[in-house]
């Protein structure tokens, strides 16, 4: 997965990503079947994938979905 950590501050986003927290954004409440279709991947990676933005310090706020990131220094 391109999700890499590349210092304790600072996130890196393929396009699966980018895909991920735009539909999420859109809309939070995504079913893992619907997010996969829409990231154009199947479940399982989907849902890794996921699970590795919030582990990374990504996460959602609110009904909106708006995605943010806890660390400081942002995301590229």
């Amino acid at each position: 997965m391109a999700t890499k950590m590349k210092s304790d501050t600072q996130l890196s986003f393929d396009d699966a990503d980018r895909r991920i927290l735009a539909a999420l954004q859109r809309d939070s409440t995504l079913s893992v079947q619907a997010l996969a279709e829409i990231a154009q991947m199947s479940p399982s990676p989907c849902w890794r994938r996921v699970k590795a933005l919030r582990e990374a310090g990504v996460g959602l706020i609110g009904a909106a979905g708006i995605a943010h990131t806890v660390k400081r220094g942002g995301v590229r």
